[in-house]
């Protein structure tokens, strides 16, 4: 389904509230409609200081743009385009495709490659009666805006999660939109013989996630649900007629409690795992008419998962939910991402109120880990913003220059991010005693992208001294000191992260 690309309609509205023909001249006309675009850009960055676009509705030659605080715009075919990027990687014009890509073909990685061309904010012009995209004719009719005294919008690109108003200076104003992100959940209905499971995509989701199965058997039945059965830090139950016992796997598989549960199991046995808050899970369990509740430590993270471990056939009817999957914000990280830890950045974020974003973070997980994690998170919905905190568990940079494993996977995140209208955000790795992240700190201050600098935060000109009192007793990780540095600088440079 092609998104509808309609964030520049917001100046336009001023072009039809003008006051009918019958009152007032031509001239008085054209005069008015240059005031009006002279001020298009004090309403637009009103709009984006205080709305976000709530609905776009496609007439039968218009586009009609709703915002939060209740105002309409309404933008003619022709005058304006309404630019989106269809199913096939192309731009569409008004809904019609033009043939031209979006976005150029990637650089091949290397120890000189060059990245390829983004091709995400265009340039859009009319000439010999058609619009043109890049210098490229798209054949598709236009007609010429009027007043040229005034900054005008001369495009509107839809970003899926956020629209583009282009003026005809080269400034561009964007404006995010609600509800932009179209959830999903992830489900898998299987009959599974002995010894046999089905399991779900990867990633480290933790905070407000929600898994459900259904099983269907006999009153035999021996099964396991959860996340991660051999992943670090992963955590699932394993239920027959009558324990449930709950399992943590780290790098072997360690029993931490069992449970009488009591349940008359004949058929048919419901589970389901809230995990909502901090290290513990509520865990509700169906059977015979009857429900038991259980408030258990957990932090899996992991592929979810369902294994029949009986004799007999069991039907499984799983699902697994991130409930914070339409928040703006998305980060994407390793240890440094905690929220129950006084010493992590994220926890004095959390304790400040802001919590409109959701976390895919592993400890000890490198780049590569969590791009996958990150490509699989894209199943359930689109943020805003992708925060990228990936690079202290990969390789040591060598002379200045960033590891290319790192490199190879920090572009790819990029990539991933436009090819799916999010803003990513990227952050410098700070060096330690053993590890040596200047040189992606210095490609990431240099590579054009938004960035939260950490390395500024709690290093000495990103050496691998700490500031006194910073650095943990490990030499990984920041203390509660290092750790409010570093959501300080987080603050200042991605201050979106406050938005409710």
């Amino acid at each position: 389904m092609k998104h509808v690309i309609s964030a520049f309609a917001m100046c336009l509205l001023l072009l039809f509230a003008s006051c009918a023909k019958d009152d007032l001249s031509w001239q008085d006309e054209i005069a008015g409609l240059k005031s009006e675009l002279a001020n298009q850009k004090k309403l637009i960055e009103a709009l984006q200081n205080d709305a976000r676009i709530v609905s776009i509705t496609q007439g039968t030659d218009s586009y009609t743009i709703k915002f939060t605080n209740g105002q309409t715009i309404t933008l003619t075919n022709g005058k304006t385009p309404v630019m989106s990027i269809g199913d096939n990687g192309n731009w569409y014009i008004n809904g019609e495709d033009t043939g031209k890509p979006s976005r150029g073909q990637d650089g091949q990685d290397g120890q000189d490659g060059e990245d390829g061309d983004d091709g995400i904010t265009p340039t859009v012009e009319i000439k010999n009666g058609t619009w043109w995209i890049n210098g490229e004719d798209t054949g598709i009719k236009a007609q010429a805006q009027d007043g040229n005294d005034a900054p005008r919008i001369i495009s509107v690109i839809d970003h899926y999660t956020y629209m583009e108003f282009v003026f005809d200076d080269g400034s561009i104003i964007s404006s995010p939109k609600t509800g932009y992100t179209v959830m999903s959940s992830e489900r898998y209905n299987k009959v599974l013989p002995d010894g046999a499971s089905v399991v779900g995509k990867q990633n480290y989701i933790r905070k407000d996630t929600y898994i459900s199965c259904l099983f269907q058997g006999d009153e035999n039945m021996h099964v396991l649900v959860g996340r991660g059965r051999t992943t670090y830090e992963g955590y699932y139950l394993e239920i027959d007629r009558d324990d449930m016992v709950l399992h943590h796997y780290t790098t072997e598989d360690i029993v931490v409690k069992t449970y009488k549960h009591a349940l008359n199991i004949t058929d048919r046995l419901f589970v389901s795992i809230d995990h909502s808050d901090g290290s513990t899970a509520t865990i509700t369990l169906q059977a015979g008419g009857e429900e038991k509740k259980y408030s258990v430590s957990w932090w899996g993270g992991g592929a979810v998962f369902a294994t029949n471990l009986g004799t007999s056939l069991v039907s499984v009817d799983l699902s697994f939910f991130p409930k914070r999957a339409t928040n703006s914000t998305w980060i994407v990280g390793d240890s440094y991402v905690n929220w129950t830890r006084d010493t992590r950045w994220l926890y004095y974020i959390d304790q400040r109120g802001f919590s409109c974003w959701l976390a895919d973070h592993q400890p000890g997980a490198g780049s590569a880990t969590m791009l996958e994690s990150f490509r699989n998170d894209l199943m359930y919905g689109r943020p805003a913003y992708a925060v990228w905190c990936m690079g202290m568990n990969d390789k040591n940079d060598s002379n200045g220059a960033p590891a290319p494993y790192w490199l190879s996977n920090t572009k790819a995140f990029i990539s991933l991010c436009e090819a799916n209208g999010i803003i990513p955000i990227l952050a410098t790795i700070p060096s330690t005693p053993n590890r040596t992240h200047n040189g992606k700190a210095a490609w990431v201050r240099q590579s054009g992208y938004r960035y939260i600098d950490f390395s500024a935060a709690v290093t000495q000109n990103d050496g691998h001294e700490w500031q006194d009192g910073f650095l943990d007793v490990d030499n990984v990780h920041p203390t509660a000191l290092g750790a409010q540095a570093m959501a300080q600088r987080v603050l200042v440079d991605f201050p979106e992260i406050t938005y409710k």
